[in-house]
């Protein structure tokens, strides 16, 4: 094997690993959000304890989507927090979004499940209750 050869081999071999750490990023990353479609609804809690952008929000137990944005409610006082759902989870319109906080102090926003066979319109505000 020529010196030549042996650079063109080790150089596809880099080439080949630097692609496929791109694609372990992007697949176990939070980078999945650039390509899966998703819809915003607003929440309107009294207090948020813990809740911070990127907490998750759950139904079920099974983790559809995460909060993009919590502010200050000046209006009817409280908090504001933008949730951002994965489009593939249709939530029902009697949903009721819950606080949940774990023992260490970090906060998740758990759905109860509705039964009404209307499903949620996108920016629609829900009321959330605590715990």
């Amino acid at each position: 094997m020529t010196d030549r050869q042996l650079q063109f081999r080790v150089g596809l071999f880099v080439l080949f690993a630097f692609g496929l750490i791109g694609a372990m990023v992007f697949h176990f990353g939070e980078l999945k959000s650039l390509w899966q479609k998703q819809y915003q609804i607003a929440v309107h809690f009294e207090s948020a304890p813990g809740v911070h952008a990127g907490s998750p929000v759950r139904i079920n137990g099974i983790t559809i989507g995460t909060v993009r944005e919590i502010a200050l409610d000046e209006q009817r006082g409280g908090v504001g927090v933008i949730i951002d759902i994965q489009e593939r989870y249709a939530l029902r319109a009697d949903a009721k979004p819950m606080l949940s906080t774990s023992l260490l102090g970090d906060a998740s926003i758990e759905f109860a499940p509705g039964v009404s066979d209307t499903r949620l319109q996108p920016g629609s505000l829900l009321k959330g209750t605590m715990p």
